[in-house]
């Protein structure tokens, strides 16, 4: 899992990311139809992030004493 724990991280980071922009896009918009679609923009970005934290950390389990990957030499 360390190797792919990383691009996990990259992947939560950028559909969060893509959740927020829909979340303003959504609230600067004023047509109707623009706002449905970014909405469900907004929920499919924020559902996959959501998949993608519980891969990184499993909610019943607390987080690891030590993270292999911040190893120092």
């Amino acid at each position: 899992m360390p190797q792919n724990r990383n691009k996990l991280i990259e992947l939560f980071i950028g559909n969060i990311s893509n959740a927020i922009v829909h979340e303003i896009l959504e609230k600067a918009i004023t047509q109707e139809e623009l706002i449905e679609k970014y909405d469900k923009e907004l929920l499919a970005s924020l559902s996959l992030a959501k998949r993608y934290r519980e891969k990184i950390n499993p909610i019943d389990k607390s987080f690891p004493h030590k993270d292999n990957i911040l190893k120092t030499k």
